[in-house]
């Protein structure tokens, strides 16, 4: 599978060695993109998104380095390339947005300028040719009078416009990847929504892919394809993105979903997770999630879990549960899953329906794992049990499993690409479990 991808991150590891010690901010990531298709990475600061966007590009500096793993760009290895040949790479075949334009940006050269720069330094074309196309651009991204803006410096340049240049400087070489680190963050949400169409359509029309680091789960749902969650430095779950909204599987993106504002709830406070992102110098020694997670068990506390793989084996019947696989990865190499149907364009609407309301759902996501028993929405352990019990009590007081991404996932549908008529196919789902292994079947 990897073969179809046009980029390729496997279990990359990037370290920071500071007097105190070494902190590993990137621990362990992996992570594939698909031709044309928007990958989303979401997470609390901290978590080691932009780190792993800076990995991917080389753009770490002392003390801070990549000690393992490998970043394949199809099928080039470009994780230790020297700073020359990675001259020739960032720009033309993978570029970055970086989150606030104002200080991306030169600011004693002319806008125009500075985007027909990456043409020349890539492109063997003229100062005339490489300024038309700048022109070019700058009409597709939706500036105004291109004529006179490319002559205009930063600070004359409203936020949004600022943003559409530095869009239009990582589109001008026609990349095979994009990574937008948080690009609207210091936008309003008319700016917002007109940014993230205009991604889209260059997604579309170019087939580029793009890598979007983001805080908001409504951003998320209104344009990626597929989700990876990460939290101190590692992935915590990744899922498609209607899969991930409708059944979260780590108590960590449950409490994402939480903290997003209903609005048929009045309630007086907001939903949020105690506590902070851990110091990555002192992590805790088993579950990195551990002192935060209100499902936490002794293991969580000692023993480090990993990441598995659930995949949907058959569609239920109504009123009836889905048989789901749990298979552990091979040592030391983390299977990807999930991304030939999302490869394909079929992205499934995982229950959004509101018929599937009354049906209990897919072995419950939260409990994956033996048989046994526990306590309603324990996080899986080997040797736990379903959750039957929790989700009838919870069909009995009339709630919908998975119901707090509700409003999110709604807009999400209004949004999706999915060509119509076309059947879904089958997704997998990847959480930090502990070990368990077998099928769990009816």
């Amino acid at each position: 599978m990897s073969e179809a991808m046009v980029l390729d991150i496997k279990n990359l590891q990037s370290h920071f060695f500071t007097a105190k010690g070494e902190v590993p901010a990137v621990d362990g990531v992996s992570i594939q993109v698909p031709p044309g298709k928007i990958i989303g990475i979401v997470g609390e600061s901290g978590c080691g998104k932009s780190m792993t966007a800076m990995s991917v590009m080389g753009l770490l500096r002392y003390p801070g380095r990549v000690v393992g793993g490998s970043i394949t760009l199809e099928g080039r290895d470009i994780t230790h390339l020297s700073p020359r040949e990675l001259s020739q790479v960032r720009g033309n075949e993978i570029s970055m947005i970086f989150q606030e334009p104002m200080t991306s940006l030169n600011p004693v050269y002319p806008v125009g300028k500075q985007v027909r720069e990456a043409i020349l330094l890539h492109q063997k074309v003229s100062k005339a040719e490489a300024k038309a196309r700048v022109l070019d651009i700058f009409r597709s991204v939706g500036i105004p009078e291109p004529e006179k803006r490319y002559y205009s410096y930063p600070h004359q340049l409203s936020g949004g416009l600022r943003q559409r240049v530095m869009i239009g400087m990582a589109m001008v070489c026609r990349p095979k990847v994009m990574i937008a680190d948080e690009p609207t963050t210091a936008l309003d949400v008319t700016i917002e929504a007109q940014i993230l169409r205009l991604m889209k359509k260059l997604c579309e029309e170019q087939g580029t892919s793009i890598i979007l680091i983001t805080h908001n789960m409504g951003v998320v749902a209104e344009v990626c394809d597929y989700v990876y969650v990460m939290y101190a430095g590692k992935v915590m779950e990744q899922a498609e993105t209607f899969a991930l909204f409708e059944r979260p599987s780590h108590p960590y993106t449950q409490g994402l979903l939480k903290s997003i504002p209903k609005l048929d709830e009045k309630a007086e406070r907001l939903y949020t997770i105690e506590g902070v992102v851990p110091n990555l110098l002192h992590l805790p020694k088993g579950c990195s999630f551990c002192t935060r997670c209100d499902q936490a068990q002794e293991r969580c506390f000692v023993e480090k879990p990993g990441l598995y793989e659930a995949v949907r084996l058959n569609e239920p019947e109504v009123g009836g549960r889905e048989s789901v696989e749990l298979n552990e990865p091979a040592a030391g190499v983390r299977e990807s899953v999930g991304l030939n149907e999302m490869a394909t364009g079929s992205r499934k609407r995982a229950g959004l329906d509101e018929s599937a309301a009354g049906s209990q759902e897919s072995a419950d996501m939260q409990g994956m794992a033996g048989g046994g028993s526990r306590k309603p929405g324990e996080c899986g352990h080997a040797g736990d049990g379903e959750d039957s019990q929790g989700r009838a009590g919870q069909e009995k007081e009339g709630q919908e499993p998975g119901s707090q991404g509700r409003e999110v996932r709604e807009k999400a549908e209004t949004h999706t690409r999915r060509d119509s008529g076309q059947e879904p196919a089958s997704h997998g789902v990847r959480c930090f479990r502990y070990e368990s292994g077998g099928q769990l079947d009816e």
